[in-house]
């Protein structure tokens, strides 16, 4: 889905992942096909799933923002972590801080993202409050409702995050119902009203087909 704004657009359904595969993880063409999406007005990509710190091919994806970077297309990025890739976590972290210091066009948001299903409240705000620190004036910092949940969220805010995104997680996610609903956040509608209200924060939802469900309830 494309979404157009002053002869430009960001483009949903595609992310940076999904360009790589459809390049066949070519550097030489996805090089070229960032600058074709680029050419055709792509201003901005989603990451798609986060970067595991631990996974091999790490360094290899960060590598594939980086060519989006190249070719004038800000993308958002996810970051996994947990208590045991915490250096790892880190290290990308200040990677992408090298990278939207060092090049103008860059990353539109950073997205800490839990990988376990046990992992704490408190380990999740202090990744948080880790990236707020390190990409502090360097680019967003957005805080995973899905993982964070409604009690979390808010909190979240307090600890340095920008926002709040629905984004890819590394854990499986329950099966989607056929026609997206509000519910599918694990917040009523009123109550998802109501936390904007009064802490004042943005969502950034994916699909977009969600957006779209939210959007309407939320009119």
């Amino acid at each position: 889905m494309l979404r157009s704004s002053t002869g430009e657009c960001e483009v949903q359904a595609v992310t940076v992942r999904g360009v790589a595969a459809a390049a066949a993880v070519d550097r030489s063409r996805l090089a070229a096909a960032f600058e074709q999406l680029r050419g055709a007005g792509v201003v901005h990509l989603r990451g798609g799933a986060p970067i595991d710190p631990a996974a091999a091919d790490a360094t290899e994806v960060f590598e594939w923002h980086r060519d989006a970077h190249r070719a004038g297309i800000q993308t958002d990025l996810g970051i996994a972590y947990d208590t045991e890739h915490v250096r790892g976590f880190v290290s990308l972290l200040d990677a992408a801080r090298r990278e939207s210091r060092s090049s103008g066009t860059a990353f539109a948001s950073i997205v800490p993202i839990p990988k376990a299903a046990d992992s704490t409240g408190s380990t999740d705000l202090r990744a948080v409050a880790i990236a707020r620190l390190m990409l502090d004036g360097v680019t967003r910092v957005g805080a995973s409702f899905r993982d964070l949940t409604e009690k979390l969220a808010p909190m979240a805010l307090g600890c340095g995050a920008d926002f709040l995104a629905v984004v890819a997680s590394p854990r499986p996610a329950p099966s989607p119902t056929t026609e997206p609903d509000p519910a599918l956040l694990g917040v009523p509608i009123d109550e998802l009203r109501r936390l904007v209200g009064e802490a004042n924060f943005e969502l950034q939802l994916e699909p977009p087909a969600l957006t779209k469900s939210l959007r309407q309830g939320l009119g």
